[in-house]
């Protein structure tokens, strides 16, 4: 990493932290939220429960594979009018079954420093020393919050039958933010909201980008009385909805400018895989000369494998992230049910005249 030429600052007679003097905060260890907007939603308590990843990554440095069934609803127009008694159906009826397995996706950080580089820095050695783990962590968390927004392309799916403004393949939807004179056009939130319903969201719809539709939930939070005679903040207070700002989706990912996403809680589930944990002395090691463990970063919990090693006073660190994203199968519902392709993840465009 070209971050490796960085040496190490001496002890002068006055040491103080840049952010001190400027902000109110260290802007070289920031991880704003609008960064890692997926990966703060995606590992909240409000998204998961957990048991994806108890099941297929146990602990002990072992990987399963789920076996998920589930059987489609009936159809409406399967049912029959009449009552006339049935004594041998040739109707067959059973379940699916969906496997999950973890992938091999990782991402992963290496660096060093030397007891001489310690011996010369006014902070406590420990100090410094979870700081640059902490600063390593940080920024896997900020590539991982990219991935996830590639990864999200794959997991979205259909509209449900009757939406309007849906492309082709009824897996995008156009939406307007704003009219041709530049005033807020509430359609658009309006049709988030129907669409979300339209798709029986199991949740209120979390709306999840940045650029134009961050900006649209600005107006309508912060509005009062359009031309048309809505009261904006009061239209958005009365609907039930989560807006996560995340740069990725309209940044450089799979998705292209001015799309955003929606989904349901619980729609889809982050997996982690940790080689480092389990028995002591076989995936946990611990001597003074090596250290192999896991590590959870503190504000969102999403746990790294990490290397110690003191090579003669060269410290190598080491810290990965294998990772996955598992989403709710496609064929939970028949062909020709209303709600045929929905996943609970859905793809929107933003544009305006």
């Amino acid at each position: 990493m070209s971050h490796e030429t960085i040496g190490f600052c001496t002890c002068p007679e006055i040491q103080d932290d840049l952010n001190s003097y400027f902000t109110q905060c260290d802007p070289t260890k920031l991880i704003a939220a609008h960064e890692v907007g997926m990966v703060r939603f995606l590992n909240s308590p409000t998204n998961r429960s957990g048991i994806f990843q108890s099941q297929i990554t146990p602990g002990n440095g072992k990987k399963k594979i789920l076996q998920l069934t589930y059987t489609p609803r009936i159809l409406p127009s399967e049912i029959g009018t009449s009552c006339e008694k049935v004594c041998s159906s040739n109707t067959a009826y059973g379940n699916l079954c969906h496997e999950y397995e973890m992938g091999d996706d990782c991402l992963s950080a290496h660096w060093y420093f030397t007891l001489g580089d310690l011996a010369t820095l006014c902070k406590a050695n420990d100090l410094f020393i979870a700081e640059s783990i902490y600063n390593h962590m940080s920024a896997l968390l900020r590539r991982l919050d990219i991935e996830y927004a590639d990864a999200m392309v794959a997991l979205a799916g259909d509209f449900a039958n009757g939406e309007t403004g849906t492309n082709a393949g009824n897996n995008e939807k156009t939406i307007a933010t704003r009219n041709a004179d530049n005033t807020i056009d509430t359609t658009g939130f309006e049709e988030i909201i129907f669409a979300s319903r339209n798709a029986s969201y199991c949740s209120v719809p979390f709306i999840i980008g940045w650029n134009e539709i961050q900006k649209y939930m600005t107006r309508l939070q912060s509005g009062c009385c359009a031309a048309q005679g809505i009261d904006l903040a009061d239209l958005v207070t009365k609907h039930d909805h989560i807006f996560i700002p995340d740069v990725n989706i309209d940044s450089g990912t799979a998705f292209s400018a001015n799309h955003f996403i929606t989904m349901s809680a619980g729609a889809v589930q982050p997996l982690f895989f940790n080689e480092f944990s389990g028995p002591a002395g076989i995936n946990t090691v611990e001597t003074q000369m090596y250290k192999q463990t896991v590590l959870k970063h503190p504000e969102y919990d999403v746990p790294f494998d990490f290397i110690w090693s003191n090579d003669c006073g060269k410290i190598n660190l080491f810290i990965k992230l294998n990772w996955d994203l598992m989403g709710m199968p496609d064929d939970m519902w028949f062909a020709g049910d209303r709600l045929t392709d929905v996943t609970f993840v859905n793809e929107y465009v933003i544009t305006n005249p």
